[in-house]
């Protein structure tokens, strides 16, 4: 499964929801967890301190790394993005057409809260874990 950025501020928050416990089973039990270097990247930006940044940094590079491949990738999101608008629905960030590119190219589920996810899977196929 690939962990958007939405479900890792729910486990670094220790907020308790689903999200939360569903990340925090997963690198209980050693279940594989990927993200993106996007991902990592929102995320990274949320950290308060520089301390808090180097810990969720090795926690994230410690997850198996999911990466577009130039310039195909890019060209399947923006044909995801284009999908969803002809069916009448609105992707508002670019990133999640990249994730759910990312996620049909491997063939992994996002667990996530955004619900532009509802949108890529309604009409293409992307598999979203529904928190």
């Amino acid at each position: 499964m690939i962990v958007d950025t939405s479900a890792w501020v729910e486990f670094l928050r220790g907020t308790g929801s689903q999200a939360d416990r569903m990340v925090s089973e997963a690198l209980q039990d050693g279940r594989p967890i990927s993200v993106a270097g996007v991902i990592v990247e929102e995320v990274l930006q949320g950290c308060r301190s520089e301390t808090q940044a180097r810990e969720v940094h090795r926690l994230l590079t410690g997850c198996r790394s999911v990466e577009p491949v130039y310039p195909e990738t890019y060209a399947h999101a923006a044909l995801l993005y284009r999908r969803c608008r002809r069916a009448g629905k609105t992707v508002r960030a670019t990133i999640d057409c990249l994730i759910g590119a990312l996620a049909l190219e491997h063939e992994l589920s996002v667990l996530t809260l955004d619900r532009d996810f509802d949108a890529l899977s309604s009409v293409t196929g992307v598999r979203v874990l529904r928190v």
